[in-house]
């Protein structure tokens, strides 16, 4: 519940940010679609705290994410969201162990809804490299704080390399070389939300 709480804060804060950047390269809607949608998810949170499968809470907002961001964003949101439920039904924590499988499990949902690969300047670019980076982290430590750590690393390094590509898919595409410069938006905020989650695992660790 805090983690989804803390992303909502933290798309909130960065808002504007997204939508300059979106602005840039697509329709200019990125930050303040996604605002709605987790601003509906943290609306959802208080019937949900009873809740101890956290399967059924990701799905929950999943639904939600789904059917309040509009767009592509929403669907590869929103779905993911969901599918990453499926995998986490009936679990009442998420260990490092699990971690492999839902980044795989989500990489691979974002890849079938959007059609995009390595190097078309997408979230993809972000979460490939992060859920490899995860996959080794999970494989050398138990360490849940470690592995997020780790998955960020990766995760800004992907973001970083969205500057130097151009766009392949989706509005951006037909902007051509003059994407060249500038992050991609879904990119980004995927980014901040794994930023953001790994800040809040580590806080909730910390004594």
């Amino acid at each position: 519940m805090q983690i989804l709480d803390d992303i909502t804060t933290e798309i909130v804060r960065n808002k504007d940010y997204l939508t300059e950047l979106d602005s840039l390269v697509g329709d200019g809607d990125h930050g303040v679609n996604l605002e709605r949608g987790f601003l509906k998810v943290r609306d959802q949170l208080p019937g949900l705290r009873g809740m101890s499968d956290i399967g059924s809470v990701l799905s929950a907002a999943g639904a939600t994410l789904l059917s309040t961001v509009g767009g592509a964003t929403g669907s590869l949101y929103g779905a993911s969201l969901m599918k990453i439920g499926s995998v986490c039904r009936g679990k009442s924590e998420i260990k490092v162990q699990d971690l492999p499988e839902i980044f795989t499990v989500w990489s691979r949902t974002v890849t079938e809804l959007g059609g995009a690969h390595a190097g078309d300047k997408t979230m993809l670019d972000v979460l490939i490299p992060a859920t490899e980076a995860i996959s080794q982290a999970a494989r050398e430590s138990t360490d849940l704080v470690y592995v997020l750590n780790e998955c960020v690393k990766a995760a800004r390094e992907g973001l970083e390399s969205t500057k130097f590509m151009v766009a392949k898919k989706g509005r951006a595409s037909y902007l051509g070389d003059r994407t060249l410069g500038h992050y991609d938006a879904g990119a980004a905020s995927l980014c901040l939300m794994l930023e953001s989650c790994a800040k809040t695992v580590s806080n909730l660790k910390s004594p």
